[in-house]
């Protein structure tokens, strides 16, 4: 019990740090992939299969093979849209967080149909996942975009301060660098 304690005590410490990193420059998305899509209105169906006990992995029928997990991670230390800084990332997931090669095989090899806050996303053998439009928290712990954006933490570094994110809204799908210090969603894979 009191190894369980030190251990989320680690975690916790790990996130105020993470709070206290400032962005010293705007979040600017210069930092563009090209492999954007453009929304289209097509439906698919809904499946998966469970492989862990806690934890439910879609297969997409991806060309690797990659597996993406049913919802969002929870930050039980977020109050808000469970966000996450990449330093949290880094103490709590590492290995699992997709990397950009992964994102753009998901947005180049699937169809994406815009739901109204979030995309429905299916692959090639008719599965699909829902990517919700959470929005981001800024530098300051402002949240924003809530329904009509959905940014992604990626584990590929753009740079010394950046990092690869998915980034989205109704008309667009691409990756962006984005700095590390802000607050984004998680979605986990698993090979």
């Amino acid at each position: 019990m009191k190894k369980l304690l030190y251990i989320g005590m680690i975690c916790l410490t790990a996130f105020a740090m993470g709070a206290l990193v400032c962005c010293t420059e705007k979040d600017a998305n210069d930092n563009t992939s090209g492999n954007g899509v453009t929304n289209n209105d097509n439906s698919g169906d809904n499946g998966g299969d469970s492989t862990d006990v806690n934890q439910v992995w879609i297969d997409l029928g991806l060309t690797s093979g990659t597996k993406w997990k049913v919802s969002n991670e929870d930050n039980a230390a977020d109050t808000g849209y469970n966000f996450f800084t990449l330093e949290d990332i880094g103490t709590l997931f590492a290995g699992q967080i997709p990397s950009r090669e992964q994102f753009e095989e998901l947005i180049l090899e699937c169809q994406w149909i815009w739901l109204g806050d979030g995309y429905n996303v299916t692959g090639s053998n008719g599965n699909s996942i829902n990517l919700p439009a959470l929005g981001v928290r800024d530098r300051y712990g402002n949240e924003g975009g809530v329904g009509t954006v959905g940014r992604y933490w990626s584990s590929t570094p753009s740079g010394s301060e950046r990092t690869w994110k998915l980034d989205f809204n109704s008309d667009t799908v691409r990756m962006v660098g984005t700095y590390r210090c802000l607050g984004n969603s998680v979605r986990l894979i698993k090979n």
